[in-house]
């Protein structure tokens, strides 16, 4: 089996970013509808949703590798793995946008109160407790704006994962074969 093309390893890491941003939104979806249950729920769940996205991330990246004839340098790996990122990043960024601005534009006050009460339930009659209260009541909540910046640390975020994974994937091809 032959190495692929940069362009059909973009190609392939362009289709992978489209499946590990629809498993990614579906899971968020899931993570935000638990938010109305509790704070813990939501961590939880968000955690499980990260874990999973770079397991993903990992066997769509062996693929990658599987494709190009089972072996790929770093530089490559790295290449096609930012690529899916960058597809999932953009995606899962727009719609979290579209979720809390069109879907359900109280999610972030929905936050503030699953928060609090989590807050009450851990110190429950303290000063300290009464004062991040009031802060967290005086502060307005702001409504969720599309920040090309944030997506850009996102992408650098788990940019830092998939130097990882790329790290791990990677198989040069023996020397003497």
């Amino acid at each position: 089996m032959e190495a692929l093309s940069t362009a059909d390893r973009n190609k392939l890491a362009l289709k992978y970013g489209l499946i590990l941003a629809a498993i990614s939104i579906v899971l968020s979806t899931i993570a935000s509808m638990t938010v109305n249950v509790s704070a813990v729920y939501y961590g939880i769940f968000t955690i499980v949703n990260f874990v999973l996205f770079v397991i993903v991330l990992g066997l769509l990246a062996k693929s990658v590798r599987k494709a190009n004839g089972g072996y790929i340098e770093f530089k490559e790996m790295f290449g096609a793995v930012f690529v899916i990122l960058l597809v999932a990043s953009v995606l899962g960024y727009i719609y979290h946008y579209i979720y809390t601005s069109y879907i359900d534009p109280d999610f972030n006050q929905k936050i503030i109160d699953a928060t609090k009460e989590q807050m009450s339930k851990f110190a429950a009659g303290s000063d300290e407790l009464e004062e991040a209260l009031d802060k967290i009541d005086s502060e307005e909540v702001k409504a969720p704006k599309f920040s090309i910046l944030e997506m850009l640390q996102s992408l650098l975020f788990n940019s830092l994962f998939g130097l990882i994974v790329a790290a791990i994937v990677k198989k040069a091809k023996p020397v003497f074969e």
